[in-house]
């Protein structure tokens, strides 16, 4: 399947286009296997981080109910700033550019295996070690990027009166 990045598209894969994201790491010194890959890798890197990003829950509601992905929303401020219900937040994009390239330098981020919250299962004598990782489940400078939008325990919505 083809990178779809149109915003709201009932068939959209990926809330960035590749030539987006080689703009975004363009004056970056940390890129390399970003630089290295090829251009069907980056397709593909760019659409399982948006396919992650999608698992989490976000403010406000979705813009259309026929789009296939959760962003453009409604009713969703970043630092005090109404969005823009036609298109997808800096954040969101900043966050599928980071996972991106967090997921081609380390490929095991998208595994599932059950086992991936703990540093070492011992059956015998039963010896179980939890393994923390920053911001859960996904690299902590993307769960920065998304804290003013994701709604995660003890989140507090906005309350606005007309």
């Amino acid at each position: 399947m083809a990178l779809d990045a149109t915003v709201g598209g009932a068939s959209s894969n990926s809330y960035v286009t590749r030539a987006a994201a080689e703009t975004y790491f363009g004056d970056r010194l940390d890129v390399t296997e970003w630089d290295n890959a090829s251009n069907d890798n980056k397709d593909a890197a760019l659409v399982m981080a948006t396919l992650r990003l999608e698992q989490e829950d976000y403010d406000g509601v979705r813009a259309d109910q026929d789009q296939n992905l959760k962003w453009p929303r409604y009713s969703v401020y970043v630092d005090g700033v109404y969005q823009d219900s036609a298109a997808i937040p800096r954040v969101i994009k900043e966050a599928t550019y980071e996972l991106a390239l967090a997921i081609l330098k380390d490929t095991t981020l998208l595994s599932d295996t059950g086992l991936e919250g703990f540093a070492s299962v011992k059956l015998g004598e039963l010896d179980i070690t939890p393994r923390f990782r920053a911001g859960g489940s996904l690299p902590a400078e993307v769960d920065r990027l998304l804290r003013g939008v994701k709604i995660s325990a003890g989140h507090i919505s906005r309350l606005i009166r007309s």
